[in-house]
């Protein structure tokens, strides 16, 4: 004879969140390359990621190339709302290092660079001169 329960004790699940008096968390980047290698007869775009956390808002985030800030709308770059940057077009000349600053209201920033080489086929920079050699016996 099998015995069946005929009452079966409540389980709960309980979910417990410790919250200090100030939750504030600065921003920080959480994932950043530090060199990204290109090549120019491959790829024609590439894109590069600056992963963000804070709280209680993600901080915002703005790209630049050396000190100069990057500007999505002039055909060369392209800033997605996930804060990727991506290269539209792969030149020698896009090379170079990049930095993402996340930054809050409270004006809190940090910032990550990237080193971009872009690898292209070699190119001489002059003409070489034409040399004839005449060998005689």
């Amino acid at each position: 004879m099998e015995l069946i329960p005929i009452f079966r004790p409540p389980v709960a699940l309980l979910a417990l969140a410790v919250h200090s008096a100030n939750p504030y968390r600065a921003p920080a980047i959480a994932r950043a390359p530090s060199r990204i290698d290109v090549n120019s007869q491959v790829k024609t775009m590439f894109r590069v990621e600056c992963a963000v956390n804070g709280f209680p808002n993600l901080p915002s985030v703005t790209w630049y190339r050396g000190e100069n800030q990057i500007v999505s709308s002039n055909g060369t770059f392209d800033i997605s709302s996930r804060n990727y940057l991506q290269v539209l077009s792969v030149e020698a000349n896009v090379g170079g290092v990049y930095r993402c600053e996340a930054s809050d209201d409270g004006n809190n920033a940090v910032t990550a660079s990237v080193d971009v080489r872009v690898l292209t086929k070699p190119d001489f920079q002059q003409e070489l001169p034409v040399i004839i050699v005449v060998v005689s016996s």
